[in-house]
């Protein structure tokens, strides 16, 4: 898959395709973006098209509301690799400060139609696009009958009468209803991150963890989960023109693990949240690697201890539920 940045690196890498594109944040990749992706990919197929994701990074709110925090369902690399294992062709990642001053007319004329040759579009119900959310359906429908491309519109994506969000699912995983997000989503709920150093005290008390670089993600409350956990590796060429090729596969799938979410009371009273992933019973080596790791069922909530031989003791608890858990 090849991941760019400025759409004007299109043509450099592809002369002579054309393209079938959807766009938007697709922030947790729900049942809602899947059926956009596999709408896009499907239709590429069937005109002798590439498919392509038109996405933006950071997200947009985090741009125009910076004083509002806004945790992501999804990182970078987290998209990155379900966009290759959905065989989408094409990324193109825009820097959303760059384009936030586009007019509606002007971002999809100039920024899309003249960059990528279109033979088709792919988008949402309720897609909206340019400075101050001008440009609509309509306006893009004018745009195809200029340009001479094929429009696809999608519904929406219901859960029995909820509409399909990714704000939906952040209310909902904020609520505890980790049931209806798994509905959501179309799989578990997962926190991507890299592998990071830590300050060793899980190796010192007989409990390795790998701790994950998480910044701005969304977790969950303060707690101790039974997951899975998959090791990925991506595999990145550098292009001398801009961008780089994406390779994405599983080294190893499905190990055994407690989770520890929250802020280690019994270590340190800095307030910094942190993510660490102890695997049951393995020796393989994660470091520097990404995690994938999978919430399958919520242990407790994290607590503090008096000492570190009641946080052992706990441990071993943790690790004994989550052993009956993954089965």
């Amino acid at each position: 898959m090849q991941v760019v940045t400025s759409l004007k690196e299109i043509r450099k890498i592809y002369p002579n395709d054309e393209f079938v594109v959807t766009i938007g944040n697709f922030d947790g990749i729900h049942l809602g973006h899947q059926m956009l992706i596999e709408r896009t990919v499907k239709s590429a197929r069937t005109l002798g098209a590439k498919s392509a994701v038109l996405t933006f990074d950071p997200h947009p709110r985090a741009v125009l509301k910076p004083d509002q925090t806004l945790l992501l369902l999804s990182n970078r690399d987290q998209k990155l690799k379900m966009f290759f294992d959905m065989k989408i062709d094409l990324t193109a990642m825009l820097d959303f400060s760059e384009v936030r001053m586009c007019t509606a007319e002007a971002f999809f004329r100039d920024q899309i139609c003249c960059n990528i040759p279109l033979r088709g579009v792919v988008l949402g119900y309720n897609f909206r696009f340019g400075k101050d959310r001008g440009g609509s359906i309509a306006d893009v429908r004018a745009f195809s009958k200029q340009y001479h491309f094929d429009m696809n519109i999608v519904d929406p994506c219901k859960r029995e009468s909820e509409v399909i969000s990714s704000s939906t699912i952040r209310q909902r995983a904020t609520l505890n209803d980790w049931g209806a997000v798994q509905e959501m989503l179309g799989r578990r709920y997962a926190i991507t991150g890299r592998v990071v150093s830590g300050d060793g005290r899980g190796s010192q008390i007989g409990f390795p963890t790998a701790n994950l670089d998480v910044e701005g993600q969304y977790l969950p409350a303060s707690s101790v989960w039974a997951v899975w956990v998959d090791v990925l590796t991506e595999s990145r060429t550098e292009r001398v023109s801009g961008g780089f090729d994406s390779q994405w596969k599983t080294e190893v799938q499905k190990l055994k693990g407690v989770m520890n979410i929250g802020m280690r009371p019994t270590f340190q009273t800095d307030g910094k949240m942190v993510a660490e992933v102890h695997l049951i019973g393995e020796t393989t080596a994660v470091n520097e690697k990404i995690l994938n790791v999978t919430l399958v069922k919520k242990i407790r909530e994290e607590m503090k201890f008096e000492n570190v031989e009641m946080l052992i003791q706990q441990i071993n608890k943790d690790v004994s539920q989550a052993k009956q858990i993954l089965v």
